[in-house]
């Protein structure tokens, strides 16, 4: 079984860890509980850590002069830039992490569903986007895996989201050996993972790997492109033709029954009919009884683990 290193993540204060929200609440959600013995979570509440209080009159953002405006309606007060000052210093304070968990719809931390308004006492919308802590975060964090709660509701979405977090928490304690050996190591575990990824990241790893270079710039040309990899999440086809490997792999192994259900998932697979993690619970239960230890270490096979994608 597969030694996960835990990722470090940045969670907002009112998931599943204090009544901090607006009205005095915390948000329970059971994807968050799940995880927390997976993962080393750094809390914060962006608004409390301004100065409002708990409970607190809501806040909201408006869009003035195409910048948005986060404003407090029944005080009028504008606490745009305390709020882009705290997300600057705490971003900047941050050593390595893996990924966010942010809560949806939120003025403060929202990355995609915050509703923006024309003036600060309407109730209407005129679009959709990131509150003002969150977009900093995007813009300071591009490459790594931003979530809020509601999104990760979505099966796909939260396998995307775990495989990212665990890889790059790998990655990162790979990075602080500065061996080669430690780097060449973790490329081959992630060979099959990489590839159903992005072939075009995957080949440039190959190349880089193997350059007669320093250590420090192979490490330095090897992590640009790493983080490039799981700008998107991992595509069906591509996922299908490593199923197809494996089970060449495993063909003669097995019995004519086990050939014809493991054909048949990787099928159902492709037509969308079940999700990656049920196939890849067939998969590893081959490995497990065949004993394929090149196949066994692949991150592919087993990326995250496996109880989180059920929670919630």
């Amino acid at each position: 079984m597969r030694q996960f290193i835990k990722p470090t993540i940045i969670l907002s204060g009112c998931l599943e860890h204090d009544a901090c929200r607006f009205d005095g609440e915390m948000v329970q959600n059971d994807f968050v509980r799940e995880l927390k013995q997976h993962v080393k979570f750094v809390i914060v509440c962006p608004e409390v850590q301004i100065g409002l209080g708990v409970p607190r009159d809501r806040i909201v953002v408006v869009r003035q002069r195409r910048e948005h405006r986060l404003i407090q309606p029944s005080t009028a007060r504008d606490l745009t830039d305390e709020m882009k000052n705290f997300a600057n210093a705490f971003i900047d304070s941050l050593g390595g992490v893996d990924g966010f968990i942010l809560k949806s719809k939120s003025p403060s931390c929202g990355i995609r569903d915050v509703k923006i308004r024309e003036h600060a006492d309407s109730e209407e919308f005129i679009e959709k986007d990131s509150g003002i802590f969150g977009a900093i975060v995007l813009e300071k964090f591009p490459y790594l895996a931003v979530e809020d709660e509601a999104r990760l509701r979505n099966l796909r979405k939260r396998e995307h989201f775990l495989t990212k977090i665990f890889a790059f928490a790998a990655f990162r304690h790979a990075k602080q050996f500065e061996s080669i050996g430690k780097l060449n190591r973790f490329h081959e575990q992630n060979r099959f993972l990489f590839a159903s990824y992005s072939r075009k990241e995957s080949s440039n790893l190959e190349e880089i790997i193997f350059k007669q270079l320093p250590y420090e710039k192979i490490i330095r040309m090897y992590e640009e492109s790493f983080k490039k990899i799981f700008k998107r999440a991992s595509r069906l086809d591509w996922n299908v033709d490593i199923l197809d490997l494996l089970y060449w792999h495993f063909h003669d192994y097995l019995r004519p029954v086990e050939r014809n259900s493991f054909r048949n998932a990787i099928e159902r697979y492709g037509n969308r009919q079940i999700p990656l993690s049920s196939m890849l619970r067939i998969v590893r239960e081959c490995t497990s009884r065949i004993r394929s230890l090149d196949i066994a270490r692949q991150t592919f096979l087993q990326p995250y683990p496996e109880k989180l994608i059920d929670a919630g």
